[in-house]
């Protein structure tokens, strides 16, 4: 029966997998391996990335979150970190992983402990990623724990290092897999020589001078049925002429090889409804600032008011979350009651979402996890002293450091005063850990109308909070988001500036924002202040060959300091507004962000899935999946499909809890969700009919296909004018549907 099944699995491109170990965790993991006995298994997608705190700190800090995670997120795996200089991971992370990743570069903490639970793990059935040095650097007295961890991939290590010589050449290269973003370019090496036929050389090195050694060649990138292997210097490389990395080898095609062929619905965070969804967000940095923009008509207002009339208020068709820094508005910190009275104009527009970018703008988050003011009021002092002109242009600095020193209470900066060299903008008071979070949140949510509450907290500065104040938003009841600035342009041409989805901090999530802002386009605001413009290049870069991140504008009100800063937000407006695209708010984006981490699958059946805990995460792709479309009558919960540069996306209910999803190769049975630029939900579709709910921004598109041809006639509850179509003889459904719809409304369209 096994046999049978795997054979199926494989026929239609989505592999099998392996059995479930015992004990495996079942909440929120995924178990991507099957029990013969049992009739339906939970999937797991978790790989343990495991580093090591003596050489990189935290799991943020490691190559293994800042190159690799990104590629396995995309692939739709979790990953979990793992210390290994706290001793090798418990037994229950092992049980709920299906593979681990290693990336050191010098011998690890514990490195003998530490091979022999990797040889064991792999003899379990746990699949091994080892990039660079597999844990010891492979001098002669080490080999013996080496090998007894690389054989069970399939290789072994020999005893001595090659340099590169004339007579070193490339043997083989896999063109699906080598020179993705560089040529190799090098051909010192480890010698690695393959033991067991399963595994396939990716590069391989001939080295005729060592064919006294039994290693004539190398093979320096490797995969086989448990795991993959990258030599050292064969993973990327950085450029010096440049100053920037790429990639030799092909992240995405190696971990498949090196991951196995198994296939899982992947959670998707890049698209709703079909379309690559959009969200746009503003931090507040410098919401009292002058607008320096000549022959504008707010030139020498405020930041916060030209950003509004120039970007905000004529897109009501994009959504945008605007962060207020709450001390802006309080005349302790040298604000007043205008900044207060724009922030109450901001929340008023139906497209503005309320959020929260701080009360004092911390730039070192760190430095306020243990506070201590007298450290604080003496940072002040030092950069006086170490830069004194500082004080002798800003009068109110300079009121601020006088009564430091005479350790009287220190008065207000004015609304202008940004020092960077400081731990947070505005230090004249203690710091407070509740009105930092919390409190700013409520001054947010004072200033909008009733019933509409700050829903969002975006990080300051360099964008590293402690765990604690990521649990205090959580406790706040709103979502977190910045961090990540991932870029992919002619100035950073690798997709290793992509970052992951977010970041584990402790026992927290932080989610990154999905696109990088105008202070790192624009060289942290040094110039060339329209570096922003330079945005769509990252946007197609990660829309195509495959679709990596949404569609994301983030940018400060400083923008409206330069009429160039200011020309280049408005470029990309204008180029979302031409573009397909499904606008949110930031917050529903960091919902559907943390739900990547929290969904679970569990297999009932050959392509059919139960979905759980999938929060607000409503799409799921397939790649390589050619051939296959859900079975819209023996699922529950799907409403629609679509493909994009090969994969397949499947759309997902929103109002139905408990989704199954099952494939088949079969043609569809009813008419389907193509694109729409709403969100839609609550869908029930025949030949003849199809109904739902609808909510979203801008005008009402959506593509429907396999509809009765013929004339349709849609109806939406509150519009007194219906909506006439025609479908071909294709069954193509394309309309667009009357007045707004950031308030939900629901439609009925009918054939005939």
């Amino acid at each position: 029966m096994w046999l049978w099944l795997c054979a199926l699995l494989v026929a239609v491109g989505l592999g099998c997998v392996a059995a479930e170990p015992a004990g495996a965790q079942a909440k929120n993991r995924q178990q991507n391996v099957r029990s013969a006995e049992a009739p339906s298994v939970r999937l797991a997608r978790d790989v343990i990335g495991i580093f090591d705190s003596a050489q990189e700190a935290t799991p943020a800090a490691t190559r293994l979150h800042r190159l690799l995670e990104m590629p396995l997120n995309h692939l739709g795996y979790r990953v979990v970190y793992w210390d290994i200089a706290k001793g090798t991971p418990p037994s229950e992370m092992t049980a709920g992983a299906v593979a681990f990743v290693t990336w050191f570069t010098q011998p690890t903490s514990n490195a003998n402990a530490y091979l022999a639970w990797a040889a064991t793990a792999v003899r379990s059935g746990k699949r091994a990623v080892v990039i660079e040095q597999p844990g010891l650097l492979g001098a002669s007295a080490e080999l013996p724990a080496i090998n007894g961890f690389l054989n069970t991939l399939g290789l072994d290590y020999a005893d001595f290092f090659v340099s590169e010589t004339t007579k070193t050449t490339i043997a083989s290269a896999d063109p699906n897999v080598i020179g993705f973003e560089r040529a190799v370019d090098q051909l010192a090496h480890h010698v690695v020589r393959v033991r067991t036929a399963d595994v396939r050389g990716h590069l391989v090195l001939a080295d005729p001078a060592h064919v006294w050694a039994k290693a004539s060649s190398a093979t320096v990138v490797a995969t086989s049925p448990r795991g993959g292997f990258i030599a050292p210097g064969y993973a990327l490389r950085f450029d010096p002429t440049d100053q920037r990395q790429r990639w030799i080898v092909n992240p995405f095609a190696f971990l498949v090889a090196a991951l196995g062929p198994a296939r899982f619905p992947i959670p998707d965070t890049t698209t709703v409804s079909g379309r690559r969804l959009y969200f746009s967000h503003i931090d507040g940095d410098a919401w009292n600032g002058r607008a320096n923009l000549p022959g504008h008509p707010f030139d020498g207002r405020s930041s916060g008011e030209a950003i509004l009339h120039s970007l905000v208020e004529p897109y009501p068709d994009l959504p945008v979350s605007v962060g207020l820094i709450s001390s802006d508005i309080d005349p302790e910190h040298g604000g007043d009651a205008r900044a207060a009275e724009t922030a109450q104009r901001y929340f008023r527009l139906p497209q503005v979402e309320v959020a929260s970018h701080t009360h004092t703008h911390p730039f070192e988050w760190g430095f306020y996890s243990v506070y201590d003011r007298t450290a604080e009021l003496q940072r002040l002092l030092s950069l006086v002293e170490r830069q004194p002109q500082i004080a002798q242009v800003d009068r109110s600095l300079a009121a601020v450091v006088r009564a430091a020193r005479e350790q009287r209470p220190l008065p207000a900066l004015a609304p202008a005063s940004e020092v960077y060299d400081l731990p947070r903008s505005k230090v004249h008071l203690p710091f407070s850990f509740e009105a930092e979070v919390s409190g700013a949140l409520a001054t947010s949510t004072r200033l909008a109308p009733a019933g509409k509450p700050a829903r969002l907290y975006l990080w300051s500065g360099n964008t590293s909070p402690g765990e604690e104040f990521i649990r205090a938003t959580r406790a706040a009841g709103v979502r977190n988001m910045n961090g990540g600035d991932p870029r992919f342009d002619r100035l950073y041409p690798s997709v290793s500036y992509v970052s992951p989805i977010g970041k584990p901090v402790g026992a927290e999530r932080q989610i990154y924002a999905a696109g990088s802002n105008d202070f790192t386009y624009t060289n942290n605001w040094t110039g060339p202040h329209d570096g922003f413009a330079l945005l769509p290049e990252t946007l197609a870069n990660t829309e195509l060959p495959r679709r990596l991140k949404p569609f994301n504008i983030y940018y400060h009100m400083y923008s409206a300091t330069r009429p160039e800063a200011l020309a280049a937000v408005k470029q990309n407006l204008d180029l979302a507004r031409a573009s397909r695209i499904a606008p949110i708010t930031a917050a529903t984006y960091a919902a559907i962000a943390d739900a990547f981490y929290d969904i679970s699958f569990i297999e009932v059946a050959p392509l059919t899935w139960r979905v759980l805990d999938r929060g607000a995460l409503q799409t799921l792709r397939f790649d390589d999946a050619a051939k296959l479309v859900p079975d819209y009558a023996g699922s529950a919960g799907v409403i629609g499909h679509t493909r994009h540069a090969g994969s397949l996306y499947v759309a997902l209910d929103a109002a139905v809890p408990n989704v199954t999803l099952k494939l088949t190769s079969a043609p569809a049975s009813r008419p389907w969700l193509t694109e729409s630029r709403w969100l839609i939900a609550n869908v029930a579709a025949e030949r003849c009919r199809i109904a739902g709910r609808a909510q979203g921004f801008g005008a009402g598109e959506m593509i429907w296909s396999g509809a009765s041809p013929g004339r349709w006639r849609f109806d939406v509850r509150g519009h007194p004018t219906p909506v006439d179509t025609v479908v071909a003889a294709d069954g193509v459904l394309a309309v667009t549907l009357p007045g707004g719809a950031i308030e939900p409304i629901t439609f009925t369209g009918r054939c005939g």
